[in-house]
């Protein structure tokens, strides 16, 4: 579980490296910033969140809890394109 931390823009620069290991075609994806060691994506047309750690974890954020809790990578794409 890693807790919500202001977003870094990483200095203006677009990290795609975690989500590559995800999926192929990133080109659906918008690079949001990113908390603590997660790395936010969203989907252009659905709007929803991909968030991937450097090892290729994914994790979906937890509103109740305010943290970012670890998920099975088939759900989280899932997610992402529902």
């Amino acid at each position: 579980m890693i807790e919500h931390v202001e977003c870094d823009h990483t200095n203006g620069f677009c990290v795609w490296k975690p989500l590559q290991k995800i999926i192929k075609d990133c080109e659906a994806y918008m690079f949001m910033g990113r908390a603590g060691t997660v790395y936010l994506y969203k989907h252009c047309d659905t709007r929803r969140y991909l968030n991937v750690d450097e090892a290729g974890k994914c994790y979906v954020w937890r509103q109740a809890t305010h943290t970012y809790e670890p998920i099975e990578k088939e759900s989280a794409v899932a997610h992402a394109l529902s």
